[in-house]
């Protein structure tokens, strides 16, 4: 019980100091930049979002390969060969993008803007590596503090930006990769130990690249597809409207979309917890888990009313974006539950391949829907309600394969989560105010009314979970 607490602890007071910093960038950026330079910030970090592809699911077969073993019992010697090679091929594969983006025939800002990303192939994805390395043998103490500290100098040198008057998105892009390779250097360090052990013959590591490829090549491409969904209709609104139009919308995403910063934090915990329980006790802890994440979520909705009033008053150019905010408020029920829930329990099953399947499904629809709503009927509104429908699609049809394998019955769970999300977006886009909020804590209420009985049951799995780490010493 000890580990776990500990191990949670660590992982959401680092990510909560994350939040916060991440709270007073988000919400300082677009205060101190015009509306367009903020537009091509976040330009940039939506195309630095996507180089994960680059490592071709290597990373990620390390990640599923060695999930749930403990950190001393790794082959140090193996590891010591894939961090090395991984290291000398993303190198090479930044250079050839940085020439790419130089020969491109952009305007300026965007040829900026990929030769950064470009750049930040070089120490990204080697840190990605040494970092799932850390998450799936539970390091979670030493995985915070990297991130940690490469986020405070992140802050730090946006503070510097504020107070020198220097605010341009050239300047925030490089606090941005200044904070990353600060995490690299970090996690380079706790890893050291694995990185400086004697690695294997040449053609022995090469190997077991391609092995961890071929391992972690469906999951990376899940993972890619399910962040298309969102992006394939952000690229089609700045390239239909204006860099402008898409800064306004990306800002309401973020803002709308905080709450995932912590829930990856427990994700990060649960994955090696649920890799160490018995199958067959697996099924019996999926209801209670489900509860435990969704009472607290429909709960923090109520935080956009006071968020609605306060932004639109910190910030009232963005006013034209904001009010999309109660459309996309939701989204975080739905990727808060794929994240942390769906996506983990399909992990450690292994059955990485729903995820490959229903997040292309899911990107072909998304590529169809943008086409109809923002190239021929040229609604953004139609564009933004979207994005949830599409996030909402692809969370329900994981969840329908996962919880037909495992035998578990959601039907009813997943039909009133629909029905909270609609009167959600009721209360806050329609009936508004302070009757809105009135209306929807009334339907919160009898959510919780509905769901009583298991929430007593979410403490005992709780310690159920715990039991099994102890009797594996964990």
């Amino acid at each position: 019980m000890k580990a776990l607490l500990k191990n949670l602890s660590y992982s959401i007071c680092s990510n909560l100091i994350n939040f916060l910093l991440a709270v007073v960038v988000t919400f300082v950026s677009p205060k101190i930049l015009t509306v367009q330079q903020y537009g091509y910030f976040q330009l940039y970090l939506l195309y630095s979002g996507y180089i994960g592809v680059l490592h071709f699911g290597w990373a990620d077969g390390i990640f599923l390969k060695y999930g749930g073993q403990y950190y001393n019992k790794l082959d140090k010697k193996t590891c010591s060969g894939q961090c090395r090679l991984n290291f000398i091929f993303e190198i090479i594969i930044s250079i050839v993008f940085l020439m790419m983006a130089l020969l491109m025939p952009n305007e300026l800002d965007k040829k900026i803007i990929l030769c950064c990303v470009a750049l930040e192939i070089s120490f990204c994805l080697p840190c990605t590596l040494l970092q799932y390395l850390l998450q799936t043998t539970n390091r979670v103490k030493e995985y915070a503090i990297s991130l940690l500290v490469g986020r405070f100098f992140y802050a730090i040198c946006v503070g510097l930006i504020v107070i020198s008057n220097g605010s341009t998105y050239i300047a925030l892009v490089a606090a941005d990769m200044l904070g990353k390779l600060i995490t690299f250097i970090g996690t380079f360090y706790y890893c050291r130990d694995i990185i400086f052990s004697k690695p294997p013959q040449i053609l022995d590591a090469v190997h077991d690249a391609i092995l961890n490829i071929k391992i972690g090549v469906a999951l990376v491409i899940a993972n890619i597809a399910g962040s298309l969904i969102i992006g394939v209709v952000q690229l089609a609104i700045e390239e239909k409207w204006s860099v402008e139009v898409f800064g306004k919308i990306a800002f309401t995403i973020s803002a709308s979309n905080f709450l995932m910063v912590l829930i990856r934090a427990i994700a990060l915990v649960v994955f090696p917890v649920l890799k160490r329980i018995p199958a067959n006790k697996l099924p019996q802890i999926y209801s209670s888990l489900r509860i435990a994440l969704m009472i607290p979520l429909f709960g923090m909705l109520m935080v956009y009313y006071p968020a609605r009033k306060l932004l639109s008053l910190w910030l009232p150019q963005y006013n034209e974006g904001l009010r999309y905010m109660a459309l996309l408020f939701p989204m975080c029920i739905f990727e808060s539950k794929t994240s942390l829930l769906i996506e983990t329990y399909i992990k450690a099953i292994r059955k990485e391949r729903w995820l490959l399947e229903t997040n292309v499904l899911t990107l072909l629809i998304a590529i169809l829907s943008t086409i109809v709503s923002v190239f021929i009927l040229q609604n953004l509104t139609l564009a933004v309600i979207s994005i949830v429908v599409l996030l909402a699609f692809r969370c329900i049809r994981l969840e329908m394969k996962l919880t037909k394998e495992i035998h578990v019955a959601v039907y009813r769970d997943i039909l009133l989560e629909i029905i909270m999300s609609i009167t959600f977006i009721i209360c806050s886009g329609s009936i508004q105010g302070f009757r809105g909020f009135l209306t929807y804590l009334i339907a919160y209420l009898s959510y919780l009314i509905v769901n009583r009985n298991g929430m007593q049951e979410v403490w005992l799995t709780i310690k159920s979970i715990s039991g099994n780490l102890l009797k594996k010493g964990g």
